[in-house]
């Protein structure tokens, strides 16, 4: 049951692990992804707007990594539905993101809010399940992990990093 909505690691057989201070510690992963998810938004409300707003960072990374990485190859139908659901968790970010923040700012369910925290965890997260190892990651979640040796920089959320990472590689 995930408490806050960062990333979509609670769908992920990946996990970024924090310390109580929120910094990064190191990744861990599973064997499987889980089976089963249960997420409540009245708790996923109750978190520091900071947290969806480092799950929107993170989440929008998706769709990018996985055309760029994608480009020039053959897509089987797993890579193409992986790739249909980043595009459509997108959209929905960039649509309802800003009225899901200001939702959560005040802990307040709407429609908006459950539709990104749907979309950063089980859209991202089954998008990250159907696509080739590959297909998942590339510039920013490379930047991610070569900043993450900077200690200037682990006290930035995940997703923000990974973030600036999509800014640069989009350049």
């Amino acid at each position: 049951i995930p408490t806050i909505a960062s990333t979509c690691a609670a769908c992920s057989a990946v996990s970024v692990v924090y310390d109580e201070n929120h910094q990064f510690v190191r990744i861990h992963e599973l064997k499987n992804a889980p089976r089963h998810i249960i997420f409540m938004p009245d708790i996923l409300v109750n978190a520091p707007p900071s947290f969806l707003h480092a799950g929107i960072g993170d989440a929008i990374s998706k769709p990018i990594e996985i055309n760029f990485s994608g480009k020039h190859k053959d897509w089987s139908y797993p890579n193409q539905l992986g790739k249909t659901m980043a595009e459509n968790a997108l959209k929905i970010l960039i649509e309802q993101g800003e009225s899901a923040y200001e939702a959560n700012c005040v802990q307040h369910v709407n429609a908006s809010f459950i539709n990104v925290i749907s979309a950063i965890i089980m859209g991202i997260g089954y998008a990250s399940i159907l696509v080739e190892e590959d297909y998942n990651s590339a510039l920013a979640h490379a930047l991610y992990n070569a900043f993450m040796a900077m200690d200037t920089v682990k006290q930035y959320p995940h997703g923000l990093v990974v973030a600036y990472g999509v800014l640069v590689q989009c350049l």
